[in-house]
C-alpha cells in the first residue's frame, strides 16, 4: 500500500504530467500467491536438473505438472493483458470518464 500526494501539471503540448510523492508505504506478502510460486519453482528444479543428474529424471514429469499448474494459476489471476489495459483500469478506478 502506497500513500502520498499526486500532482497533475499541464504541459504546453496539451498533455499532462503526473507526479507522485510517496509519504507512506506498507508492504504485504500474499501468502497464497507466494506458495503457488514456490510450488512452481519446486517443480522446475527437477526439470532443469535431470539432464545434468539422471537420477532426477523420475521427478521430471511430476515437476512439469507442478510447474504448469502454477503457471496456469498465475495466468488465470491476471486482470489485464498489457500496459494499455492496466492504465485504462487505473483511469476508470480514479473516476475518469469511460469514453477515453
Amino acid at each position: 500500500m502506497l500513500g502520498g500526494r499526486l500532482r497533475v501539471r499541464a504541459l504546453g503540448d496539451g498533455g499532462s504530467r503526473l507526479t507522485l510523492e510517496a509519504e507512506t508505504a506498507r508492504w504485504r506478502v500474499h501468502r497464497s500467491a507466494a506458495a503457488v510460486l514456490v510450488l512452481g519453482a519446486m517443480g522446475a528444479v527437477p526439470v532443469l536438473l535431470w539432464p545434468l543428474r539422471p537420477e532426477f529424471l523420475a521427478l521430471a514429469p511430476p515437476g512439469l505438472v507442478l510447474l504448469f499448474l502454477a503457471w496456469f494459476m498465475v495466468v488465470s489471476r491476471l486482470r489485464t493483458a498489457g500496459a494499455a489495459e492496466f492504465l485504462e483500469a487505473v483511469h476508470h478506478r480514479l473516476g475518469g470518464d469511460s469514453g477515453s
